[in-house]
């Protein structure tokens, strides 16, 4: 094993142990607790409309101007925040994909920092490797390499 693969491991355990899995929240508000809470129905709302409805999951983001920046708190970080919205854009497209290209997710990234007026995004490549850290797939170009 290269030393830098290493290193690359050991920054992804890294942040895997800081910051909480993304689904973890999801998993834990898809149970209503016994007295049924407003704001866990509204939790879970959200959730299925991002997954079973992203077009107006989309349209309701685009509408409201402080919901990218409610995005990036929810989500806790760039990297997620823009996860989420290139997979809602893959699914509502007119051929739905799963995964988001590492393109995707940079545009993602930069709409989500343009408009919740945070500082401009890191590169395309380290977006996607904290995104693939924190185990969401992305599809990453394939660099020829010249001998």
């Amino acid at each position: 094993m290269r030393a830098g693969a290493r290193s690359a491991r050991k920054i992804c355990a890294k942040s895997l142990t800081v910051s909480a899995c993304p689904w973890q929240g999801m998993k834990a508000a898809s149970k209503l607790p016994a007295s049924g809470s407003q704001m866990s129905k509204d939790r879970i709302s959200k959730d299925r409309e991002e997954f079973e409805r992203p077009t107006e999951w989309l349209r309701r983001l685009q509408e409201d101007p402080a919901s990218y920046g409610a995005l990036l708190e929810e989500s806790g970080g760039i990297a997620r925040a823009a996860y989420r919205l290139a997979r809602a854009r893959c699914r509502a497209a007119a051929v739905p994909m799963p995964v988001p290209t590492e393109r995707e997710l940079h545009a993602a990234a930069l709409e989500v920092a343009a408009r919740s007026e945070t500082p401009r995004p890191p590169p395309a490549a380290f977006i996607a490797r904290e995104c693939e850290c924190e185990r969401l797939a992305v599809i990453t170009p394939f660099c020829a390499r010249v001998p």
